[in-house]
């Protein structure tokens, strides 16, 4: 017997098969022969050996396709259960009908967030209004409801979401002279393109090893997120359709 969430839990799933469909596109572009990047370095007058992060090769702008399309699932995920939740009720469907997500308290005069749960239970209006990210904004929930609203709207009405390479730095330095004058400063974490990753000033005699490990990964949206971070942005989506269950029981 079909369930008023199934529908919203079939978009979840397809939410997932794009992220999987889009996981071997990211990890090739991780581990490709040919490293995304290169480290420029350059000498200036004033002592300094300066080295600078050059991205070379950008991550195909088409996976914004399939990142948009799960985000886009996602999304609808929430705005189902609400629907859902309304003929439970006896309400009536409206067009504004829909899961409000609003990142600050409306005016008391302002009843958008009312009319897009207007016709549920007052319980289960009362749960979602406690949801808002303007309730909590700092919590793991609010966050993710943010994000996939603002990349939703996006994809929809204004271009692909944002492809973009992302990488992370380490790095490790040790240096030998009589001297001290050596002075050494690194960046470590994500860096981008033209970021200074290294500057070096020290005698000419100085023995000085720099070692830096470049971890290239890809990231969608705005603001950009791994793939990784995009399926817990999923389960958050799950857990809030889910909580929902009970009022089918």
């Amino acid at each position: 017997m079909r369930h008023p969430l199934d529908d919203a839990r079939l978009k979840l799933e397809r939410a997932d098969l794009h992220l999987a469909e889009l996981q071997p596109l990211v990890d090739g572009y991780r581990r490709a022969r040919d490293a995304p990047f290169r480290l420029v370095g350059k000498k200036h007058p004033d002592g300094w050996t300066v080295t600078r992060f050059n991205v070379t090769t950008a991550p195909d702008r088409r996976w914004g396709l399939v990142a948009g399309d799960a985000i886009h699932n996602m999304r609808a995920a929430l705005d189902y259960t609400v629907c859902e939740l309304v003929k439970a009720n006896n309400g009536k469907i409206t067009k504004a009908t829909a899961f409000p997500i609003f990142p600050d308290e409306p005016p008391e005069k302002d009843k958008r967030l009312e009319n897009k749960i207007k016709g549920m239970d007052p319980d289960h209006a009362e749960a979602i209004r406690k949801m808002q990210p303007f309730a909590d904004k700092d919590s793991e929930r609010s966050q993710a409801l943010l994000w996939a609203s603002a990349n939703d709207v996006g994809d929809k009405h204004h271009q692909l979401p944002a492809v973009l390479a992302s990488f992370d730095h380490e790095a490790r330095a040790t240096g030998r002279t009589k001297d001290r004058d050596v002075e050494i400063h690194v960046t470590v974490g994500p860096v981008g393109h033209g970021d200074v990753i290294w500057r070096v000033r020290a005698p000419d005699e100085a023995v000085i090893k720099l070692e830096s490990w470049v971890s290239p990964d890809v990231a969608f949206g705005n603001p950009p997120l791994v793939t990784a971070d995009l399926r817990k942005i999923g389960r958050v989506i799950a857990g809030i359709v889910e909580s929902f269950a009970p009022a089918f029981d």
